[in-house]
């Protein structure tokens, strides 16, 4: 057996149990992002009868604001994904 050959079969445990945790990570970020675009919707409604326009305003802004940092970081976690089944293809073949 090549030492390439005994590498790559000791990388594969350790790159599908990337892979499962980088799917882990992408499903907690999804359900986070659902929950997060619920207030949002709720604080909106909230606001239609609110007294306190500025307040409601002010928290929109900041849900919109940790939608886009979540987008951002749920975008690194499947560009992670997508790279590491790359490797792990790439390694099986």
């Amino acid at each position: 057996m090549s030492s390439l050959s005994s590498a790559r079969d000791h990388d594969r445990p350790g790159i599908a149990e990337e892979l499962r945790e980088s799917a882990r990570r992408i499903r907690d970020l999804e359900r986070v992002r659902v929950q997060l675009a619920r207030t949002l919707l709720d604080v909106q409604r909230a606001g239609e009868t609110s007294r306190d326009p500025d307040h409601v305003q002010r928290l929109i802004s900041a849900a919109v604001r940790d939608l886009e940092e979540l987008d951002a970081r749920l975008f690194e976690a499947r560009t992670l994904h997508s790279t590491t089944e790359s490797c792990e293809t790439l390694l099986a073949s």
